[in-house]
């Protein structure tokens, strides 16, 4: 297992190599719609501008949440990163409807006979081949880093690149489609379709990064794997309670067990340490765990909320 340092520099650099492939596909992707006439690769383009900007926030958020705990933060900065995650949805949202509007009143003054729509030239859909490519690595290179960092913005950044494969597919078809039958009309209907997955996947985003910032329970698995290690410590009598919370890109455990009552102070607060390091030790996403130690009898103890 990777230690925290060098995930946290493989993640800043993930985050920084994403910046610059998205700086170097908007530009392409801009020049080329505007040399092929494509609306549609055009609107892919502020896609791209927009994963510019999202990445460059993703960049400072997971920068600012690597920060240890402070006086004012004595549970340390993670929640930065879920923030940077909404951000980075409303601007998914934003960049979505903009490119709809403008394809929508591309179209509807076109058939009004204020413009004359031309379809694309074949630049038009080899650049968005080329860009569809690039996005695939991009996409497998920021994933791997994403699962062993548990950054909730890299994983929205890996989670956008395949949004931008299936929107740039859809583009591809389109745009090859509109050039070699010279259908023009195809070209802003392409666009609005990539506004569309834009919208969605800023708000599928947004929902995630919250659930996150709520003090959500930990999912099953984990819940599963915290109670496997608590009944196989001999020590533990009995399990009274188990709670769980997610806090930004991390989870928080708290756990009430019940020992042997004839034990010394000592005895039992060993038992607690080992169950402890146990759980931080074996699940890499845990934080933080507290024990708290009952003495063992015939009845049960219940927690106090």
């Amino acid at each position: 297992m990777e230690n925290n340092t060098k995930i946290d520099k493989k993640t800043k650099r993930t985050s920084f190599v994403n910046f610059l492939t998205n700086l170097v596909l908007a530009l392409g992707k801009l020049i080329g719609g505007i040399i092929s006439r494509s609306q549609a690769l055009i609107s892919s383009a502020l896609d791209s501008i927009n994963d510019v900007i999202s990445t460059g926030l993703v960049f400072i958020g997971i920068k600012k949440s690597q920060k240890g705990p402070d006086e004012n933060h004595p549970f340390g900065h993670e929640r930065i990163d879920n923030v940077a995650s909404i951000v980075l949805a409303f601007l998914f949202v934003l960049t979505g409807a903009f490119i709809i509007y403008n394809s929508v009143l591309t179209i509807v003054q076109s058939s009004s006979g204020s413009i004359e729509l031309q379809a694309p030239t074949r630049l038009a859909w080899i650049v968005t081949l080329s860009a569809i490519v690039i996005k695939l690595i991009l996409y497998f290179y920021t994933i791997v880093t994403a699962k062993k960092s548990k950054s909730t913005s890299l994983k929205s950044l890996a989670t956008d690149h395949i949004f931008d494969v299936v929107a740039m597919s859809i583009t591809l078809i389109g745009v090859f489609i509109s050039v070699e039958l010279d259908i023009p009309l195809l070209d802003p209907i392409i666009a609005i379709v990539t506004g569309l997955l834009l919208i969605y996947n800023g708000v599928k985003t947004t929902i995630e990064a919250i659930n996150h910032m709520v003090d959500r329970s930990a999912s099953n698995d984990v819940i599963s794997q915290i109670e496997n290690i608590l009944n196989s410590n001999e020590g533990v009598k009995r399990v009274d309670s188990l709670k769980t919370r997610l806090f930004a890109n991390r989870i928080y455990v708290e756990v009430e067990i019940a020992v042997d009552e004839t034990l010394s102070v000592k005895e039992g607060h060993q038992i607690a340490e080992n169950i402890h390091d146990e759980i931080e030790n074996k699940i890499e996403e845990v934080k933080h765990v507290m024990v708290h130690v009952n003495p063992y009898n015939e009845i049960i103890i219940l927690s106090k909320d």
